[in-house]
């Protein structure tokens, strides 16, 4: 139990450390990607048409549509009003720089595979602060499912990296 104690405090704390520097380090490549790569934000949110100020897409399926009005500008040039081109606009843009062509990329599957990496990597956070929770509440033998629910938990960092 105390070599088990160990371990886990030093991944309960390392963990909390390391997942929030993911979450800046990730902030930072979205907002790079704005600028290197439009056309992979815009589909990262399905955003077909521009939009000023840019919205943040939580679930977009058919005409179920659920978004954070300025969200995308925050997470694309920290501000709440700017203008993110979307897929259509930039469609025509490539077409006139790069000449004819479908430039458009699986948009379903980079939406969907966007969603599951961010996903991945904010189920982290609380789970790393409820693990230090009961680390230093002194709790950590008594909740034996939370237990369980660590040992499937070791699967998020690898489906946050896969997608």
């Amino acid at each position: 139990v105390d070599l088990f104690r160990r371990s886990f405090q030093i991944a309960a704390i390392a963990g909390s450390i390391a997942i929030v520097f993911i979450g800046i380090n990730g902030h930072g490549q979205a907002q790079h990607m704005v600028e290197a790569q439009p056309m992979k934000m815009a589909a990262a949110e399905a955003l077909w048409n521009t939009e000023s100020p840019a919205s943040f897409s939580i679930l977009t399926i058919g005409n179920i549509d659920i978004r954070v009005p300025g969200a995308l500008c925050l997470l694309s040039y920290n501000t709440l009003d700017c203008e993110i081109k979307g897929i259509n606009d930039l469609q025509a843009q490539f077409e006139g720089e790069f000449g004819p062509g479908n430039y458009i990329p699986p948009v379903a599957v980079v939406y969907w595979s966007f969603r599951f990496m961010v996903g991945a990597g904010s189920l982290m956070l609380p789970l790393a602060m409820y693990a230090l929770f009961l680390l230093f509440g002194n709790k950590l033998e008594k909740p034996r499912r939370s237990l369980h629910l660590f040992v499937w938990a070791i699967a998020l960092p690898f489906i946050g990296n896969t997608f």
